[in-house]
């Protein structure tokens, strides 16, 4: 694979930037609107639905903090530190608690069925989408 230039690094780095830029504002409001729904009741009568939305919600904030990370790697042409022990603990984590929101959302609005089903699609989009990012990189190659 050939070697970036610094411009199409800044490049590659600012497209991602611009790509999330609105990312916080969205996660925000969301967090804001979900918090008066919250006290009030006035969207979602049940609270359960509120915690759920708020944790995707402080998924969404940890994502946009974690591409940021990312972005600044490619733009100074940093080769990501070797993940230890805690970074490993940190993405189980996070994706064991997205598939569980998923899981509790599904429950919340559809009972078992979805609960189950819910999850199930996402971790086969996850695998669908893994895939198709790794063959490409092998065609890069």
């Amino acid at each position: 694979m050939a070697e970036l230039s610094p411009s199409q690094r800044a490049e590659n780095a600012d497209k991602l930037e611009q790509s999330i830029r609105f990312v916080p504002v969205a996660v925000i409001l969301g967090m804001v609107l979900v918090g008066v729904d919250l006290v009030t009741g006035a969207i979602f009568d049940d609270w359960r639905i509120d915690l759920l939305v708020l944790a995707c919600c402080a998924l969404g904030l940890w994502v946009f903090l974690s591409l940021r990370q990312i972005a600044g790697w490619v733009r100074t042409n940093q080769v990501p530190p070797r993940p230890g022990p805690g970074t490993w603990v940190s993405w189980t984590a996070g994706s064991a608690l997205s598939v569980s929101i998923t899981a509790g959302l599904g429950y919340l609005i559809g009972g078992l069925w979805l609960a189950v089903l819910l999850p199930a699609a996402e971790i086969v989009f996850i695998a669908i989408l893994t895939a198709r990012s790794v063959r490409r990189r092998r065609t890069a190659d």
